[in-house]
Order: C-alpha cells, then sequence, then structure tokens
C-alpha cells in the first residue's frame, strides 16, 4: 500500500517516529516532530546527530494504535475523554504453531473463560485452526488485575496445558509470537473525535469491538471515514470544520456500520467485569 500511496504522489515517511506534536499560536495542532537520530543511550548527541524534522499538516490524523503516545497526549491537552467512562485496556498474547497433520482441523475455532485465572482477574482465551497444519493460539487478560504477581505470560503457558489444548499442540513447533495492548472500553469510553487541527482513527480513539476481540475492520472504516471527511473539508469547506475541528468526521462515524456495531456491544466491557 506504501508503494501505491507513493505512486499518486504520497509522501511515506519509513523509519520515523513521529514523536511530538505541533501547536500554533491558536494552540491548533499543525502536525508533528520526528525523532531525533544519532543519540548515545543517555540521549547525548554524538556526531552522527540529526535534529527530527518538523511536518506540517491541516488535518494530523493520529493512527497510533492503543496507547499511542501521541493519542494520549492530544486526549489530555484537550480534556477529549471529559465525561466519557475511564479507558479499559488488556494485554493479548498470540502464538503461531505448526501442529502435526493428523491434528489439523481447518475452520475450528476454540473459545474459552476463565482457567487458568482466578476470580480477581479477567480475560479468555482462543484458539483458531487455520489451512497448512497452521494454528493461532493466544490468551487476553484484562489490565485490571490487582495481584501484583500475576504473570500473563505465565498465566498463557498454563493454558497451554490443558488437556484439549495440549493435545492439539503437542509434538508441534512454535514459528512466531507477540503481545500487544488492546483498547477494550468500548462506545462508552470513546473520546471526543475531532480537536483543533486533528482527529483520531482506529485504536487511538478506541474502535475495537471488545465482545468480539476484533478491531482491524473498524479501523479500516474510520480510516476511510477520516480520507472522506478530509476530502470534502478541502472541496466544499462549508459545515464540515467549526473552531478548527473536522466536525463532519464525527458525524460520518456516528452515522457509519461502525457506530452501530460499537452500540451493540457497548455494555459488554461492563457486564464482563462484574464477574
Amino acid at each position: 500500500m506504501g508503494n501505491k500511496a507513493e505512486e499518486l504522489g504520497v509522501d511515506v515517511f519509513t523509519g520515523f517516529a513521529a514523536t511530538n506534536l505541533l501547536y500554533n499560536s491558536k494552540d491548533e495542532v499543525c502536525g508533528i516532530t520526528t525523532g531525533s537520530f544519532g543519540l548515545d543511550r543517555e540521549g547525548n548527541k554524538t556526531s552522527h546527530f540529526q535534529a527530527g524534522l518538523n511536518i506540517l499538516s491541516k488535518h494530523t490524523v493520529l493512527a497510533e494504535g492503543s496507547r499511542g503516545s501521541l493519542g494520549k497526549k492530544v486526549i489530555e491537552h484537550f480534556n477529549l475523554d471529559k465525561e466519557r467512562n475511564q479507558q479499559r485496556y488488556s494485554i493479548g498474547i498470540k502464538e503461531i504453531w505448526e501442529i502435526d497433520h493428523s491434528k489439523s482441523n481447518p475452520g475450528l475455532v476454540v473459545h474459552t473463560i476463565g482457567w487458568p485465572l482466578d476470580d480477581k482477574a479477567n480475560g479468555g482465551a482462543f484458539l483458531y485452526n487455520m489451512d497448512k497444519d497452521l494454528v493461532s493460539v493466544g490468551m487476553v487478560i484484562d489490565l485490571n488485575y490487582s495481584n501484583p504477581w500475576l504473570s500473563p505470560f505465565e498465566e498463557f503457558q498454563s493454558y497451554k496445558t490443558h488437556p484439549v489444548i495440549n493435545n492439539i499442540l503437542e509434538n508441534g513447533k512454535r514459528l512466531s509470537y507477540g503481545a500487544k495492548s488492546i483498547t477494550m472500553g468500548g462506545l462508552l469510553s470513546l473520546p471526543k473525535l475531532c480537536f483543533k487541527g486533528g482527529i483520531l482513527i482506529g485504536c487511538d480513539a478506541g474502535f475495537l469491538n471488545s465482545s468480539r476481540l476484533k478491531g482491524i475492520h473498524t479501523a479500516i472504516e474510520s480510516g476511510i471515514i477520516a480520507a472522506e471527511s478530509i476530502i470534502e473539508s478541502m472541496l466544499l469547506d462549508k459545515n464540515t470544520v467549526e473552531n478548527n475541528e473536522l466536525v463532519i468526521y464525527t458525524k460520518k462515524i456516528k452515522a457509519s456500520g461502525l457506530y452501530k456495531e460499537l452500540n451493540k456491544s457497548r455494555n459488554f466491557k461492563q457486564w464482563s467485569n462484574k464477574y
């Protein structure tokens, strides 16, 4: 996609992290600053030092994923989460295994809750049978557990000893693994989506469907809506922007299938955290 975007004239800054937001004299976001290169481990400049770049924009779209560094800053700066439910987060751990062909059952889905977690920790696990003798196995644990000794990684290892899961993985080979934070608050925890000079999309906003643990499709849809909103503001510039806030984006989100989906599961986390 990056190559296709560049063919259309888009500048893609591969390897450059956005480290800070830029504000103008009206306290509006007007771009970002990239990270500096050539610093030692203490943060001192070396002979290879290169200062970060200021990249200016009329609309800054934050799409960093769960707990994005700039997203957190802009939510706090503009108080975007005022009168919203507190955001909730989980950690998800996943591994890809190659299993014995005789145990392969493409399409089989296993969902579990509870064990090995106790009644003071919320979470569940999954195992998805894919083709080519591959399975995806993982666990998601809410980050509101009170036991300081609880290790999500160790709980996941315990999960794989369950007879049903162990039987599938036995004599198999782990090919890859990873972990990430997950924004789980849902509709009632969504911050205000637009601010002066920019908008939040994807998991920076919190568009994940927590009841189904699915957020890629909602992130993509929010990105499409963001692009349409920005184009409309440039072409029409009428009823699309108020106080340099892209209000048309919020209106389109609330009229979208994305919003309807999140509305159906809006109370899921509040319900699940009771048990």
